[in-house]
């Protein structure tokens, strides 16, 4: 049946200006797709398949009039298109819609819609002449509506009743430039429950706008200019469970305004002008305070938030917290402080929270850690404390730190590193000393590290690398030997250790002994960009080595070229890591 159909297909578009395609998604439902044409009534019915089918147009200028009865139409999915009209009749011809999608089109003369099958309307990125009064209303089967990055004359006010009395469950009207909402605009829609209004230029909600969409469980206003709201606006809305406000203008919120929204998980309030809050939601597991105005933290001041999971105060202007600023917070796990001012924390300022497993202070102002209270953050597991200025760390800073497991030091004016710094950190297995001015690291350094992998060194000033520097540390798989002044590596410098990854990038290498990769049986990834490297000949005892990244060295323009039986070649792809830009993949071993 498939084969006829192509057959078909190809014989009548000998004839014609525009083409199709027939065919069956993963899902096992038949599609056509067709460009350059004016009306349905182009393409022969014989064409169709029997069954329920897909239809997409691309590149047309096309009416939506009155057609031939395909039947077995249950989503039109139209794009870079002119659509020259959207004729009520249109919707009698295809009496299985389900789905109308238009995206990235010109749509002049639209109608409103009449009574149909329509459960999903999708229109992205289109320009409409205009709307009409009443487009929507007799779509009595209407659940979903996505109006994203639309431009049209006449909708910058969204009126009253414009969805009045559809089963509408979700409504996305982003970027649609809309600058007010009349009192009762989703009015009777009592089954909403996501409602979704971001990149849109509101200032201002009138105080019963949710007042009637009582089954409401997530609502996003981000990116618009709200500065205010009333005691009113949430009234309702006793089902919310995410409510997004970033990227407002609000200054202030009063607690009686968020007090209704009693099944409040997710919160984000972040980038707006707040300077001071209080609130109690006893079912918030989510705050998102980041990039507002907030200097200080009252005592008390999450006293009420007892479910809180995940905090983040990043990017305030904060310079300390007082000992009883995170009371009540017991099944807190994440803490966001960092790109703050803070200078010092209380010794007791952690005292309330024992379940915390991360606390980010990168980017503050710390000259010393040795009274922050580690001692009640046994469950910690990531520490982030780069971009502070400590320059020096005292003895067993963290040995309290028992379930430690990622420890992040980047630029923090370390000079040296010592042994007693490390003690107690059996766990750890990713540290971080990179941007620091080290020069010099000695053997043993890293002797309470047992169960190391993830070690960066990138950038700390390193001209040498004596042997047993890497002696204790026999789990490490990957090392970041990036930006440093090392010339040399001296054979026995990988004996103890296994790794998979290996960044040498921008030391001023030129010869790599073969000895040095001996042993070295897992590793699959080295980065040698920016050396001066002259031979790859040694890498030929590596024999799961896969990845070389070579921009930078006298090989970076080569596409194709063999290291004894293997075969390398050249890809572009880009990776995760930052470290590795860009590969030359080893395709398989020749025989």
């Amino acid at each position: 049946m498939k084969l006829l159909l192509a057959f078909l297909t190809i014989a009548y578009c000998v004839q014609t200006s525009w083409s199709t395609c027939y065919n069956e998604d993963h899902y096992g439902i038949f599609y056509v797709l067709c460009n350059n044409i004016t009306s349905l009534n182009d393409i022969p019915s014989h064409l169709y398949p029997s069954r329920k089918f897909r239809f997409f147009i691309r590149e047309s200028t096309i009416s939506l009039s009155k057609t031939k009865n395909f039947r077995g139409i249950y989503q039109l999915d139209i794009s870079s298109s002119n659509i020259t009209s959207i004729q009520p009749d249109f919707f009698k011809s295809v009496p299985t819609l389900d789905v109308l999608k238009i995206e990235n089109s010109t749509i002049y003369n639209a109608q409103q819609f009449p009574k149909s099958e329509l459960s999903q309307l999708r229109l992205s990125g289109n320009v409409f002449d205009r709307v009409p009064e009443g487009w929507l209303l007799d779509l009595h089967k209407l659940h979903l509506v996505v109006t994203q990055d639309n431009v049209w004359p006449n909708l910058d006010i969204i009126p009253d009743d414009f969805f009045r009395n559809l089963p509408l469950i979700l409504i996305f009207l982003d970027n649609a430039r809309i600058v007010e909402l009349k009192s009762d605009a989703f009015r009777t829609l009592g089954k909403l429950s996501q409602l979704s209004l971001t990149h849109n230029r509101l200032a201002a909600l009138p105080d019963r706008i949710f007042e009637e969409i009582t089954e409401l469980e997530q609502l996003m206003m981000d990116f618009n200019k709200l500065n205010a709201f009333s005691d009113r606006t949430f009234k309702t809305l006793h089902k919310l469970k995410t409510l997004s406000i970033s990227h407002n203008e609000l200054a202030l919120i009063p607690m009686e305004w968020l007090a209704p929204l009693r099944s409040l998980k997710h919160l984000d309030l972040s980038y707006n002008r707040i300077n001071n809050f209080s609130m109690s939601l006893q079912s918030l597991e989510f705050l998102n305070m980041s990039n507002n105005k907030l200097e200080e933290i009252n005592a008390g001041a999450f006293e009420k938030l007892q479910t809180l999971g995940e905090l983040d105060l990043s990017y305030n202007s904060l310079v300390t917290l007082p000992d009883d600023a995170l009371k009540g917070l017991e099944h807190l796990a994440i803490l966001h402080l960092a790109g703050n001012k803070i200078n010092h924390l209380p010794s007791k300022v952690f005292m309330h929270t024992p379940t915390l497993e991360m606390l980010l202070l990168s980017g503050n102002r710390l000259t010393s850690i040795g009274n922050i209270g580690f001692d009640y953050l046994g469950k910690l597991r990531h520490l982030q404390l780069s971009s502070n200025n400590l320059q020096t760390l005292p003895a067993s800073p963290f040995s309290k730190l028992q379930a430690l497991e990622e420890l992040d030091l980047e630029n923090t004016g370390l000079s040296a590193l010592d042994p007693a710094m490390f003690v107690g950190l059996h766990t750890l297995q990713s540290l971080n000393v990179s941007a620091n001015k080290l020069q010099h690291l000695k053997p043993g350094v890293f002797h309470h590290l047992v169960n190391l992998q993830v070690l960066n060194v990138q950038d700390t000033g390193l001209t040498r690398l004596e042997l047993g520097t890497f002696s204790d540390t026999k789990n490490l798989i990957h090392l970041n030997l990036a930006e440093n002044r090392v010339p040399q590596l001296s054979e026995g410098i990988f004996d103890d250790i296994s790794l998979e990854i290996l960044s040498i990038r921008g030391n001023p290498i030129r010869t790599i002994g073969r000895n040095i990769y001996r042993g070295q049986v897992k590793l699959r990834e080295i980065n040698f960009e920016n050396t001066s490297i002259e031979s790859l000949e040694e890498t030929d005892v590596i024999p799961d080595l896969r990845y070389a990244m070579l921009r930078g060295t006298k090989f970076e323009n080569r596409t194709v070229f063999r290291i004894k039986t293997r075969r390398f070649e050249r890809i572009n792809e880009r990776t995760w890591d930052t470290w590795c830009p860009e590969y030359l993949l080893t395709c398989h071993d020749d025989v």
